[in-house]
Order: structure tokens, then C-alpha cells, then sequence
């Protein structure tokens, strides 16, 4: 609303009185605010908020678009120029100096009257040479319709807009309900990993790897020493040992026998209960 007053007033001098390039410096700076800000109530974003974070994230990077989400950054930046270069918008400065001109959408978190969140949407450009200097551009009734550009956008007085916003506010209390429930258990799962991380780090866990890598080696002792005493039986049947299975049985009797005396030392360093080895193996 402060920009309309200042517009308006901006307007009448222009149009009365002529202007200064400093009156027309102001009326346009007014004017690319006033439109900044009206512009963020002028489309709907039809997706759930979740679904749209996750285009935001994966896809709109792909298509050369950064996303912007209650003013921070979602997903990688975009890495290569948007739909057209934009030269004619560049100055011969600016050409000289190699700059690009990027999109960037920017997504306002806003809650109807029964408490359903959505987004609005508006959009800028910038230069890669000055970030910083937003130039506005109206760009969401062309860019957004394109088929390559995966987010759903309406402006909120026609249907699909309205039926959206009308049937998710119906439905606000068991959605809001739902996401509670969602967001409890993935705070759970990760309380849960996070606790587990931490009995990994911590020297009981690290005891108890060691421990069942000792208990592995033996089950692996045993199987090659399984191996083995087959072998003798087909021999006597036969006459004829199988060298190359013996030879493989016998490296990882003595692999793991090596294995056992390394782990079982560290093991008792970090604490491990058992006195000996064979009182582990019981």
C-alpha cells in the first residue's frame, strides 16, 4: 500500500509537471517495488507444500531456475542460463563483462482461514555479475506455463486456483492433523538413527563390532574346517584330495585366526567383558 501512495504521487508530478531523470529514476524504482509486491499475491502455487519444495529441490535446477522459499535458497543454485539469453536486456558493459541473466522464483508461505499452508508465487531476474540488483520481471504468465517447468501456478481468482484453496482449507484440520502425525514420526526415525549413531561412536558399540567380527571369524574357522574334513571323506572314497580346496580352506582358517587376534585386542582395550577369547567363543 506504501508503494501505491508514493506511485501515485510519482505519477501526478511526471504527468503535471514534466520530470527529472532523477523523478524518473524514483517513479520507476516505485513502480518495480509496487509490482514486487503486489505481484506475490497475484498466483497460487496448486501443489502441497511438501510436493512443491521437492520440485524446488530437484527439478526446477534442472531447468535453470533457482527457488527461493520465505527468503532462503532451496536446492542447488541453477548452473546454466534460462529460457533465452535475454542479450537485448544486457548492456555492452555488461555483454563485455560476460554476464548471464538467471530466474529465480520466489515462494511465500501463506495460510488460509482454517489454517492450510500454501505458497504464492512471484519471480525475478539478476545478473551474475551483480546478484545483489534484482530487475523485476513479470515473467510468470509466460515461463511458468512452459511444459519443461514442473510447478504448478494459477493466479487465485480462477478455478483451479479457487477449488484448491477452497477444498484444502476445507480439509485443514485432517491435513494439519496428518502432517503433525507425519512430522512426529520422522522426528522419532530420527531420534532413533541419531541414538543408534551415537552407541556406533561410542565404545560399548565399538566393542560389540568387534566382538561379532570374532564370533564371524570362528563361525568362518569352522566352515573351511568343514570344507576340509569333506574332503578327507571323498578322499578315501576316491584317493585323490582336492589341493585347491584345501589350499582355499586353509588361507581363511589362517586369515581369520590373524583377524581374531587383532580384533580381540582391541576389543579388551575398549572395554570388552570376556576374560579370554574361548570365554567369548562359548
Amino acid at each position: 500500500m506504501k508503494y501505491r501512495n508514493t506511485l501515485l504521487a510519482l505519477l501526478i508530478a511526471v504527468a503535471g509537471t514534466g520530470c527529472t531523470q532523477e523523478e524518473m529514476r524514483q517513479f520507476q524504482e516505485g513502480l518495480d517495488a509496487h509490482n514486487l509486491e503486489m505481484s506475490a499475491q497475484d498466483y497460487v502455487v496448486v501443489l502441497h507444500p511438501a510436493k512443491a519444495l521437492k520440485v524446488c529441490e530437484e527439478q526446477l535446477p534442472q531447468v535453470a531456475i533457482n527457488c527461493v522459499v520465505d527468503g532462503k535458497l532451496i536446492g542447488p543454485p541453477a548452473k546454466r542460463l534460462p529460457f533465452g539469453v535475454m542479450n537485448e536486456k544486457l548492456t555492452y558493459e555488461e555483454r563485455i563483462a560476460h554476464a548471464q541473466i538467471g530466474n529465480v522464483l520466489v515462494l511465500t508461505t501463506q495460510t488460509t482461514q482454517h489454517g492450510y499452508k500454501y505458497f504464492t508465487a512471484t519471480g525475478y531476474s539478476t545478473l551474475s555479475t551483480s546478484p545483489e540488483k534484482k530487475e523485476f520481471e513479470r515473467f510468470i504468465g509466460t515461463l511458468w506455463t512452459n511444459a519443461s517447468v514442473p510447478m504448478n501456478i494459477h493466479r487465485p481468482g480462477d478455478e483451479v486456483a479457487a477449488s484448491f484453496l477452497y477444498r484444502n482449507d476445507a480439509n485443514a484440520p485432517q491435513i494439519n492433523a496428518e502432517l503433525k502425525r507425519q512430522a512426529e514420526l520422522e522426528a522419532r526415525n530420527a531420534q532413533l538413527q541419531a541414538d543408534q549413531q551415537a552407541y556406533d561412536n561410542s565404545d560399548e558399540g565399538r566393542a560389540e563390532v568387534l566382538r561379532n567380527a570374532i564370533l564371524a571369524c570362528q563361525e568362518e574357522i569352522d566352515d573351511a574346517k568343514a570344507d576340509i574334513a569333506e574332503d578327507d571323506r571323498v578322499a578315501k572314497v576316491s584317493g585323490v584330495r582336492n589341493l585347491s580346496l584345501r589350499h582355499e580352506a586353509g588361507l581363511r582358517i589362517v586369515r581369520c585366526q590373524d583377524d581374531m587376534k587383532v580384533s580381540w585386542k582391541a576389543y579388551k582395550e575398549l572395554g570388552g567383558k570376556e576374560r579370554t577369547m574361548a570365554e567369548l567363543l562359548k
